[in-house]
C-alpha cells in the first residue's frame, strides 16, 4: 500500500503553506482513480470543485462541493473522480501541533464526514485568510484552526448517545429547503411542538435554530461563489435569502467582508 508523506496528495499542487506543524494546501485532482493508500498525518479534505468518491474499509463517501472529510491517523482509503476536474483544500496536522494544544484525534476512528455548518464556515474563513495573506493572516489561521479542532474534539453530541429522530431530519430539511420557513411549519414537519423545537435545538447543535439556518445558507452560497457561474442576486435566490441585500448582510456577519469581495479574493489566484 502506498504511503503519502506529509503535504503530499494525488494531483497538481496549486497553493501550499507550511508553518508550525500545520500544512495548508490546494490541489487539482486529475487521476480518475487513486489506489489504496494512507497519509502519515491526520487531515481535513474540503471539496472545492467536482464530484468524487472517497472509499475506506467501512464506507464510501460521495463528495460534492462543500463536503468536508476528516481522515484520521494512517487511515487507508482510495478515491475515484466522477467529473472532468476536481479540486480540494487540505489541512494537515503534525503530531507536535496537536500535542501543543492538547488535541487528540486518536479518539476518532477512521474517516468522518463533518456537516456542521459552523465548522464548514470556519474552513472557508481559513481559505479566505490563505488567499488574503496579510500581516494578520497567520494569527487568524492559527485561531481558526484551534476553533475547528476544539469543535471536532468536543462534538455537539456524543455519537453513542440516543438522539431524537428529529435531530437528523431537521438537518436534511434545512439543507434542502430554499424557501423561508417558520418555526411552526418546521415543528409540523418534524411532528413536535414548536416550543420544544426552539428550546431543545441548542442542546444538540450548540447554537440557536435561526443562526444554524443562516450558517447553512451562507455555506451553500460559498459553493456557488467558488464556481462563479451565478450572479450574487441569483445566488441569494438559490440559497433562500429574501434578496441580495439580506444575503450580503448575513455573509458579512460571518466573514467580515462582502460575498463580492470573497469571490474576488478566492478567484484572484
Amino acid at each position: 500500500m502506498n504511503i503519502s508523506e506529509k503535504g503530499q496528495y494525488y494531483g497538481e499542487e496549486k497553493k501550499m503553506i507550511k508553518s508550525s506543524g500545520v500544512i495548508l494546501s490546494e490541489y487539482h485532482y486529475f487521476a480518475k482513480k487513486v489506489d489504496w493508500h494512507y497519509h502519515e498525518n491526520p487531515y481535513f479534505m474540503y471539496v472545492i470543485e467536482g464530484h468524487l468518491l472517497d472509499i475506506n474499509k467501512k464506507r464510501t463517501f460521495q463528495c460534492e462541493p462543500g463536503t468536508l472529510l476528516l481522515h484520521n491517523w494512517q487511515e487507508p482509503h482510495s478515491n475515484a473522480r466522477h467529473t472532468e476536474t476536481s479540486m480540494g483544500f487540505h489541512i494537515e496536522f503534525e503530531r507536535s501541533w496537536l500535542d501543543q494544544y492538547l488535541f487528540n484525534f486518536n479518539l476518532l476512528e477512521g474517516s468522518s464526514a463533518l456537516k456542521n455548518p459552523l465548522l464548514l464556515n470556519l474552513i472557508s474563513k481559513i481559505r479566505m485568510e490563505l488567499h488574503q495573506n496579510d500581516l494578520y493572516s497567520d494569527l487568524a489561521i492559527e485561531d481558526l484552526l484551534v476553533q475547528i479542532c476544539t469543535s471536532v474534539n468536543n462534538p455537539t453530541y456524543s455519537k453513542t448517545s440516543i438522539l431524537p429522530s428529529w435531530v437528523s431530519k431537521i438537518k436534511e430539511i434545512i439543507h434542502d429547503h430554499t424557501e423561508q420557513v417558520s418555526l411552526t411549519t418546521l415543528a409540523q414537519m418534524l411532528n413536535i411542538h414548536p416550543v420544544h423545537l426552539s428550546t431543545a435545538f441548542p442542546k444538540y447543535f450548540k447554537t440557536t435554530l435561526s443562526n444554524y439556518i443562516r450558517q447553512t445558507k451562507v455555506h451553500q452560497s460559498i459553493c456557488h461563489l467558488e464556481k462563479n457561474h451565478f450572479s450574487l442576486t441569483e445566488i441569494a435566490y438559490i440559497c433562500g435569502f429574501s434578496d441580495q441585500s439580506h444575503y450580503t448582510r448575513c455573509f458579512k456577519k460571518y466573514f467580515n467582508l462582502s460575498p463580492k469581495k470573497y469571490r474576488q479574493l478566492i478567484h484572484n489566484k
